[in-house]
């Protein structure tokens, strides 16, 4: 028996069924039918069991994009099917976990949010790469008052609220960058 994929599955099966605040040493041990010091062993602990249920989380999340095959020339159309992969993932679990982590106790929050802000650069990331496949993107005339990077940051933390939300798509900011971009 692998008990270190023991313990993840059955806490990402907590995870998915009752959240991330529920998550908790004791609960997985039991889920996954182990004494509880075998999970210390791999997972001194909660934060660091949690953090891999929460990369865990963004690895499934991107690994049904497909990056390459995108149509280059729609960033609104790609930035849509990306967000609506995300949201259908989340779906999943029965809890928002974007609400939950803000839920943690403060020492767990900042190790949560750390691990949590690499998975959010990565977004960020292929969000600035969506606009470079997008020939309009690239050909846009920025400038410091109206600059790449605060609109990049700007359309990702709207995408971060509309998940928090559970909002289905990106409605009325697909619709905004499509009057601004096209």
């Amino acid at each position: 028996m692998d008990y270190k994929v023991e313990i993840l599955s059955a806490a990402k099966e907590i995870a998915t069924e009752e959240g991330l605040s529920k998550l908790n040493i004791r609960a997985v041990a039991k889920k996954a039918g182990i004494a509880v010091g075998t999970v210390y062993n791999y997972y001194p602990s909660k934060i660091e069991l949690l953090s891999e249920v929460i990369e865990d989380f963004w690895e499934s999340a991107f690994h049904g994009i497909k990056w390459d095959s995108l149509p280059g020339n729609d960033f609104c159309g790609n930035l849509d099917m990306v967000y609506r992969l995300l949201h259908q993932r989340m779906k999943a679990y029965k809890s928002n976990w974007l609400k939950d982590l803000s839920m943690l106790g403060s020492g767990d929050k900042e190790i949560g949010r750390i691990r949590q802000k690499e998975y959010f650069d990565k977004i960020h990331g292929r969000i600035v790469h969506l606009m470079d496949m997008d020939s309009k993107m690239t050909n846009f005339p920025w400038d410091d008052e109206f600059g790449r990077e605060e609109t990049i940051a700007f359309i990702f933390s709207n995408m971060m609220m509309q998940l928090r939300r559970g909002d289905e798509d990106l409605g009325y900011l697909l619709k905004l960058l499509t009057k601004i971009f096209h």
